[in-house]
């Protein structure tokens, strides 16, 4: 690395994993998105930001009509799996972080604060919506 450039921020496989379980599918789409920014890598940004947006609408869409024995802990074992093996495959590795001098990890802080404003931002946005569904005549 050159003496002016500065260490690039990514999150970690397992920042990103333990973040989007806690943070919900918005926290999971900015992760994947952020390191992809920070890798120099726009094309797959945009990707992950299409693709994350449409399972975001799907799942949102979906979330009336899966059973109630659905259990819990599913549909973010799903989401936080992709986000995990995206993160894995494409991104910064812990050990490639550690090899490479251009690679600095956020601070668990971030991740928390990230995953705190994603389900906040997720879970109003979700109200909203399944009250309009409601309203429509739709039954929840």
């Amino acid at each position: 690395m050159e003496n002016n450039e500065s260490p690039r921020l990514v999150f970690s496989p397992t920042q990103i994993a333990v973040g989007s379980y806690f943070g919900g599918p918005v926290a999971a789409v900015y992760y994947i998105w952020d390191n992809f920014r920070s890798m120099g890598e726009t094309e797959m940004q945009g990707h992950a930001l299409k693709l994350g947006g449409a399972f975001i609408i799907a799942l949102t869409i979906s979330l009336p009509f899966i059973p109630e024995n659905t259990p819990n802990s599913l549909i973010p074992a799903i989401y936080t799996a992709i986000a995990a093996y995206v993160a894995t495959k494409h991104q910064v590795t812990k050990e490639q972080a550690a090899a490479d001098d251009r690679y600095v990890f956020y601070s668990n802080w971030t991740v928390a604060k990230v995953a705190l404003l994603s389900m906040l931002a997720y879970f109003g946005s979700l109200i909203a919506i399944l009250m309009v569904m409601a309203g429509a005549g739709y039954e929840l």
